[in-house]
């Protein structure tokens, strides 16, 4: 038999984690010495083990109690949801890995950034931490998935393309084209390749995207997208459908 602080230290824990998971029913509650101090038998130190192992898995402390309890607990299934949620944390954080890789991708090689630079890296962010609102995961592991295919090399000429194609835009619409018009038209198409070459051609994704922008209206400026520019590159695409 052992003492709570014998059966603590054993554990890693703290002699009040083991009172709390005592008082919620994960423990039996511990049999007691002449003089009235807890002890536990080496079962408990096993229960207490697989306890600890159950809550690394991630699984809350109440699932953990139905685990015990509920004899048609599937065990199957209760880690089937753990992978699931492992998995969307490995989602989430290759997800910020990519936002940090583009927002350092804007910041000056050398030197230091300025406050506002630091500003700009901190909004971008949060808005690409939005994008989650806008797509379903299986949307977003399939842009990845063409960015992969892609190649970083490839992500960075189409980083490059599209200020560029965004400026020929501006420039024709300044300059008084029609939508219609061949010129205008090939910028339209281009502008369609960029969106297909990681959309796929999906319009949900599409849809998701204007949704985007048009909900994150300082980030579609960022990219010299105003409501104007994004309708005439509309028309254009209009006209040809």
């Amino acid at each position: 038999m052992r003492t709570v602080g014998q059966m603590a230290a054993l554990a890693g824990i703290s002699v009040r984690a083991l009172h709390h998971y005592e008082k919620l029913g994960l423990l039996p509650a511990a049999s007691r010495s002449d003089s009235g101090y807890r002890l536990y038998a080496p079962k408990d130190l096993a229960r207490l083990q697989e306890i600890l192992s159950l809550r690394d898995l991630g699984f809350t402390l109440a699932e953990i109690r139905a685990w015990f309890q509920d004899e048609g607990h599937d065990p199957h299934e209760a880690m089937r949801l753990q992978l699931r949620r492992v998995s969307e944390r490995i989602a989430g954080l290759e997800s910020l890995r990519d936002a940090l890789q583009q927002v350092l991708r804007r910041i000056p090689p050398h030197g230091s950034a300025s406050p506002e630079q630091v500003v700009r890296v901190v909004e971008r962010m949060k808005a690409m931490k939005d994008m989650e609102r806008y797509f379903t995961p299986a949307q977003l592991a399939s842009v990845k998935a063409r960015g992969e295919s892609v190649g970083a090399e490839g992500v960075r000429v189409v980083e490059r393309e599209w200020p560029e194609l965004i400026a020929k835009v501006r420039a024709a619409m300044a300059s008084g084209l029609p939508p219609e018009s061949a010129e205008v038209l090939a910028l339209a198409r281009r502008w369609q390749e960029l969106v297909a070459l990681f959309s796929g051609g999906d319009p949900d994704i599409v849809r998701g995207v204007e949704r985007y922008y048009q909900e994150h209206p300082g980030m579609a400026a960022e990219m010299g997208i105003d409501q104007d520019l994004y309708q005439y590159i509309r028309s254009a695409w209009s006209s040809e459908q």
